[in-house]
């Protein structure tokens, strides 16, 4: 039998998390997300895209901050950004992507200071956490095949 013959797209999906997980992305099956009334990955919501909990421990782990801190930044990362353009909304992301979150905290003497949150760690990239998430069911028309993010921020998916 011929490889073209042999590749669906469960195959072709197959292939992919194959190979990622080979680069060293930690693998997340949500198929079982299409069901009703199951628990959802470490999301309360469908339309949730960010893993809350495991991205404040990424974020912990990357900057030496105060919770507080972390807690604004993924406050303001995970803010409903629906009335502005596309084009806006991404620029903004990728700014905080690429420079980090500027939050105003309280340190632990309870004094309010600037911080600069970074995503990810751009320097030591082995610091950050890949994630390659199979069958994510978000709200809207079409759920996706595959999901890939960096320290639990979604960055890219395939949709077919």
């Amino acid at each position: 039998m011929s490889l073209r013959l042999q590749l669906s797209e469960e195959n072709l999906e197959q292939l992919s998390v194959d190979e990622l997980t080979k680069l060293h992305y930690q693998s997340v099956d949500l198929r079982v997300e299409f069901y009703p009334n199951v628990e959802l990955y470490q999301r309360e919501t469908r339309s949730d895209v960010v893993f809350k909990e495991t991205f404040q421990e990424m974020l912990l782990q990357l900057n030496e901050i105060p919770d507080t801190a972390v807690d604004r930044a993924i406050e303001e990362i995970i803010r409903d950004r629906s009335s502005l353009s596309f084009v806006n909304a991404n620029k903004e992301l990728y700014n905080y992507l690429k420079n980090g979150v500027k939050v105003t905290a309280t340190d632990e003497k309870g004094v309010e200071r600037d911080y600069v949150v970074n995503l990810i760690d751009w320097v030591c990239p082995e610091n950050n956490h890949f994630l390659v998430a199979r069958q994510m069911n978000v709200s809207g028309d079409m759920y996706k095949r595959i999901l890939l993010s960096i320290d639990h921020i979604l960055l890219f998916f395939l949709p077919w």
